[in-house]
């Protein structure tokens, strides 16, 4: 009796999952993995020491690695599999964020805006990805919730509140062992925290000594200390990460089309130079119905402290993210690093749509922008289903090719940008009858996310002419795009070659040959 009066009293949250786990378990697998999904199921081969050294001469901290080599040790390892637990952080996200809002504001208001973030259509995307991602997003909000009850909320016990207290540290510090721009919702919360000190001092008080001892008073300095001792263990490796990232990355320099292309992609999924003119008015009006609506609220007072918030832990965090990717710094401006601000922005979208909504002048102006942002997400989401994996098909082509395939032939790849790095998306479907392997001449060892394969011979071919005599066929996967794939040595006779178009570009993408070669062998 309990248990059902539970789920009737959040009858509309469990609605909201769900369809949120319709949404995204229906074509879960459909896509193969790509590079960074393959590089999370390549790791988790390893044990707990060699993923923590693995992880320390790449780019994040192992924390999300750890956790998906124990959910892997009892679901599998499956596309399916790994992707999955993405989705169960998508839904605590989806619940946490549902209680935070109640909190903020009502039942009503965290029903609606809750459902906008749910079926944002980056969100489902992300939550369909084996990457860290949506604990990120669920850890910054239950951040955000923690933060509140216990540095803001005036309505708390004292017990209760140091207790969030320590809930915040331990999440500031899993957080931060997950992915380092976690950090944007804390700075974000740090923002507010000056905001809302200095508004609810007197005048006479707003001298920075005194701004400052509030400022870190109330356990707020020794929170963050607590929080920064935990994360120490890392602090070596976080450096030497760091330096490599300034020595040269993969992420190109923001410009005057960075942040357009941020809100194309929230509302559509798509970059602005795709989005044609009509879609282009309808982000256009609705932004700025957000910034008007805010602005009006604000002034009305009703809501004003957990707006204020919501918008410097979204907007803010997306703002703080543009100047650290400013020159002198090498840019770090990538959307899928601000998932925690694409949910929380939707979610705001959609609290100002129904405050709106609850003024009667303004109402018809609500529905319009309510109309919209439905319009848009649904637009984006089949545009997520249309394109969730650009033309990435590696498992679709090795499937296709085994059709010719016997058992006993190999399948080799190339372990470098050339072919766009295809061997840790191909070594995921590498079978006992048709294994998979790389050239270790082929390798650039430099990069850290192939430390992996400079380390571990299982797929690695040291002498390729030695490798030869051992079968008689075999087959090359390439991505050579508009060049002509070469023999990787001259005495293999090509007997069959499938080209297969990229679903997205139309274009010849992937190559699978098959050679003759221990006959030819000179």
């Amino acid at each position: 009796r309990l248990i059902m009066k539970h789920l009737k009293k959040h009858f509309g949250l469990l609605v909201i999952i769900g369809g949120y786990l319709l949404a995204t378990l229906i074509n879960l697998n459909s896509a193969s993995i790509w590079f960074d999904e393959a590089f999370s199921r390549h790791i988790i081969r390893f044990d707990f020491a060699k993923i923590w050294y693995f992880t320390s001469v790449d780019v994040h901290p192992p924390l999300y690695y750890f956790l998906l080599k124990i959910w892997t040790s009892v679901f599998g390892a499956s596309d399916f599999a790994i992707r999955s637990m993405s989705v169960m952080f998508g839904a605590l996200a989806i619940a946490a964020l549902y209680f935070l809002l109640k909190r903020l504001f009502n039942k009503k208001i965290a029903f609606f805006a809750t459902l906008a973030a749910a079926f944002s259509p980056l969100f489902i995307r992300y939550s369909q990805e084996a990457r860290m991602y949506m604990l990120v997003a669920f850890l910054a909000i239950l951040a955000i919730r923690a933060f509140y009850e216990a540095f803001v909320a005036s309505d708390i016990k004292k017990q209760k509140q140091t207790l969030w207290c320590r809930a915040y540290i331990a999440i500031i510090c899993v957080g931060m062992w997950t992915q380092y721009l976690f950090a944007l919702t804390v700075l974000g919360l740090w923002t507010f925290r000056v905001v809302e000190i200095y508004q609810s001092s007197k005048p006479k008080d707003r001298k920075f000594k005194k701004l400052a001892a509030k400022y870190f008073g109330e356990k707020w300095l020794s929170s963050h200390l607590w929080a920064a001792g935990f994360f120490l263990p890392w602090i070596p490796f976080f450096v030497t990460q760091a330096i490599q990232v300034k020595s040269g990355f993969w992420i190109p320099p923001v410009n005057f089309h960075t942040v357009p292309n941020f809100f194309t992609q929230l509302f559509l999924a798509r970059d602005g130079g795709m989005v044609s003119g009509w879609y282009s008015i309808l982000i256009y009006g609705l932004l700025i119905f957000t910034v008007w609506a805010a602005i009006k609220n604000a002034r009305a007072g009703k809501f004003k402290k957990p707006l204020s918030m919501l918008v410097l832990t979204s907007v803010g965090a997306i703002a703080i993210l543009y100047l650290a990717s400013l020159p002198p710094f090498s840019s770090i401006f990538v959307n899928r690093y601000l998932i925690a601000s694409l949910i929380v922005i939707n979610a705001l979208i959609a609290i100002l749509i129904y405050l709106t909504f609850n003024d009667k002048k303004h109402r018809r102006v609500a529905i319009l922008a309510a109309v919209t942002l439905v319009s848009l997400q649904l637009t984006g989401i089949v545009n997520v289903y249309e394109t969730k994996a650009g033309d990435n098909i590696t498992r679709q082509v090795i499937e296709q090719a085994k059709y010719e395939m016997k058992a006993g032939e190999p399948i080799i790849t190339e372990a470098n940008d050339k072919n766009g790095w295809i061997f840790y998306e191909a070594v995921q479907y590498s079978t006992n009858e048709n294994p998979v392997y790389f050239l270790d001449s082929s390798a650039d060892y430099h990069i850290g996310s192939m430390r992996m394969l400079e380390d571990d011979d299982t797929f690695k071919i040291k002498d390729l002419a030695e490798f030869s005599r051992q079968h008689e066929t075999v087959w090359l996967l390439a991505r050579p795009k508009d060049k002509k794939q070469k023999p990787l040595l001259k005495s293999w006779q090509l007997e069959k070659e499938i080209l297969i178009d990229g679903p997205v570009s139309s274009k010849p993408l992937y190559s699978m040959q098959k050679y003759s070669v221990k006959s030819n062998l000179k």
